[in-house]
C-alpha cells in the first residue's frame, strides 16, 4: 500500500476544505514502468481528524514482479495549533487569571475558530479547575474515518469548548496586604502549640 500524509490545520478541519496535490508514482508501461503524476483534489469534510483517510483502488505503484498496482491511502495528518489542543470532538485552551480575577469573576476573550467568544465565569475558580462552553468545540463527523462527504444530517452538531483556567499567584505581600487579607476572607484559627520552629521554602 502506498500512503500519503494530507497536512490540514485545524482551522481547515474545523471549517471543510478542499486540497489539491499531486503524486508521483510508477504505472504499468509495456513489459515494464514508467513515472507518473497523478493529480488530486480531495474534499476534506468539516470535523475530520487526524488518521482520517481514503483509499483509492490502485492509485499507487506498480509493481512489476507481482504484476499488480497497489493501492494508494491518502492520510490526514492534523497540524498542531498554536492555542488551541484537540481531543477527540473537543477543543481544549489555557487561560491564565489572577487570583483576583479566580475569587471575584472574569470575562474571558477567546479568540474562537468559529469567530470571537466573550466567556463571562462568576463562580470562584478553584485551582486546577476547568470549565466548558457547550457546543463550542469540532463539528462532529458521523461518518466513521472516510473523507467523502458522508452528509448524516447530524454535521451542525459540535464537541465543546474546554478553558483551563491557570490561576497566577502573586510572589509575595506585603504586611499591610495580609492583613486586609485576613480581614476580609475567612481563615482557620489555629491555636499555637509548642515544637521546633522551622522554615518551609
Amino acid at each position: 500500500v502506498m500512503k500519503y500524509d494530507l497536512e490540514c490545520s485545524l482551522e481547515d478541519l474545523y471549517r471543510g476544505t478542499q486540497k489539491e496535490f499531486s503524486i508521483h508514482h510508477n504505472v504499468k508501461k509495456d513489459n515494464g514502468f514508467a513515472k507518473k503524476s497523478t493529480k488530486y483534489i480531495i474534499n476534506i469534510k468539516r470535523g475530520s481528524k487526524n488518521g482520517d483517510n481514503i483509499v483509492v483502488k490502485d492509485g499507487g505503484n506498480y509493481i512489476p514482479e507481482l504484476n499488480l498496482t497497489e493501492d494508494l491511502v491518502i492520510q490526514i495528518i492534523e497540524k498542531e495549533h498554536p492555542r488551541y489542543k484537540r481531543k477527540e470532538d473537543d477543543l481544549y485552551i489555557k487561560e491564565d487569571i489572577t487570583l483576583c480575577e479566580a475569587l471575584t469573576g472574569i470575562d474571558i476573550f477567546v479568540d474562537h475558530l468559529d469567530g470571537p467568544l466573550n466567556v463571562k465565569i462568576n463562580q470562584i475558580v478553584k485551582p486546577n479547575q476547568m470549565f466548558q462552553v457547550f457546543n463550542k468545540g469540532m463539528p462532529i463527523k458521523h461518518d466513521n474515518q472516510s473523507l467523502g462527504d458522508g452528509n448524516s444530517g447530524s454535521d451542525k452538531e459540535f464537541g465543546n469548548l474546554i478553558i483551563d483556567l491557570q490561576i497566577e499567584f502573586p510572589e509575595s505581600l506585603s504586611e499591610k496586604q495580609k492583613e486586609y487579607l485576613k480581614k476580609i476572607l475567612i481563615h482557620f484559627d489555629r491555636k499555637p502549640k509548642e515544637g521546633q520552629l522551622v522554615h518551609a521554602y
